[in-house]
C-alpha cells in the first residue's frame, strides 16, 4: 500500500528542467500508433525546450508501434536497431483498459495483455542488446521504466494471471 500513497501524496519533485535529456543533447524516439500524436508531441516539445547552449540541443523521432501485435512491435525494434548502437533509457508507458469484451490482439490474445504487457515485454527484449551495450563505467547505468495505472496494484488479481485467461478472457470487464 505504500506505493499507493506515494501517488497520492507524491513526494517533492527533484527532477528539473536542466535534467531533461532532450537538453543535454539526447535522441529521443517517441514510439506510438499514431504519427500525428506524435509529431504534434514533438513539435511542441521543440516549442518549449529552450537551452542556451544549442549546440547540446537533442534529437526527436517518431518510431511506429502498435503494442497489440507482436509482428509491428517486432518491426519497430528492427527499425530502432537500423539507426542506433545503444540505449540509455526505455520507458514502457503504454496502456489500455476497460475495453469491450471479447477484444483481442493480432494474435488472439486478450487485448489489455497484449498491449499492457507482452507488446512492451517483446519490445524491452529486442532491445535488451543495446541497454547492455550503454553499460560503460563513465556514463550512469541504462535504465528501463515501466509505468502502468493504479489499477494494476489495486485490482490485481491475488491467485496472478491465469494463462488460460489470455486466450479465453472471462465474459467480465472487471476481471479483463
Amino acid at each position: 500500500m505504500g506505493a499507493q500513497f506515494s501517488q497520492f501524496f507524491p513526494p517533492r519533485p527533484t527532477f528539473t528542467p536542466s535534467d531533461v535529456p532532450l537538453q543535454q543533447g539526447a535522441t529521443v524516439y517517441l514510439a506510438g500508433w499514431s504519427e500525428t500524436h506524435a509529431e504534434a508531441a514533438i513539435q511542441s516539445i521543440q516549442a518549449t525546450t529552450t537551452t542556451p547552449d544549442t549546440t547540446t540541443t537533442g534529437q526527436l523521432y517518431f518510431l511506429p508501434l502498435h503494442l497489440d501485435d507482436l509482428t509491428t512491435t517486432k518491426s519497430t525494434g528492427i527499425a530502432f536497431v537500423t539507426r542506433e548502437s545503444r540505449l540509455d533509457l526505455l520507458v514502457n508507458n503504454a496502456g489500455v483498459s476497460q475495453l469491450p469484451l471479447g477484444s483481442v490482439s493480432a494474435q488472439g490474445i486478450e487485448l489489455q495483455i497484449a498491449t499492457n504487457c507482452l507488446g512492451p515485454f517483446l519490445l524491452t527484449q529486442l532491445l535488451l542488446p543495446f541497454l547492455t551495450a550503454a553499460v560503460t563505467d563513465f556514463s550512469p547505468a541504462p535504465r528501463v521504466i515501466w509505468t502502468s495505472s493504479q489499477v494494476a496494484g489495486l485490482s490485481a488479481p491475488p491467485e496472478g494471471i491465469l494463462l488460460s485467461e489470455l486466450r479465453y478472457p472471462p465474459r467480465d470487464a472487471v476481471r479483463n
